[in-house]
């Protein structure tokens, strides 16, 4: 089966010119919770959480949170890239997965109180206007 492309205003429902758009830099947990870290909305500057429904219609500010990788510590040096960051729009939610030589698996949600604060991850944040 080929792949096919969906255009993203069509899943939204709006023009992706009328979306604002910023990049941030998002330090990870001290202590990352099984499940995700709450309150990725507030913490980039957004009032409410963006909830995307199955039409594919957001009834919040958040439309979307793309990782861009994470940054590196020294200018210069490669960052780590063993870490992806998925954001769950409808529970206002970071959620982060990991490999490496200890990982069984090939990509694993990191586990309960690990301490993820050694990384940086810039975001492309799309969202409407407060």
């Amino acid at each position: 089966m080929a792949m096919t492309k969906q255009s993203v205003e069509m899943q939204l429902g709006e023009n992706l010119q009328s979306l604002e758009s910023e990049i941030v830099d998002i330090v990870l947990d001290t202590s990352y919770p099984t499940g995700g870290s709450a309150g990725f909305a507030a913490l980039v500057g957004e009032a409410t959480s963006g909830t995307v429904g199955p039409e594919g219609s957001s009834t919040g500010n958040i439309v979307a949170a793309i990782d861009l990788g994470p940054t590196p510590t020294t200018p210069g040096t490669p960052p780590v890239a063993n870490h992806l960051c998925y954001y769950h729009p409808e529970s206002d939610k970071l959620q982060v997965f990991w490999t490496g030589a200890a990982i069984s698996t090939a990509l694993a949600e990191v586990t309960n109180n690990t301490n993820l604060s050694a990384f940086t991850h810039r975001f492309l944040i799309l969202s409407r206007g407060l």
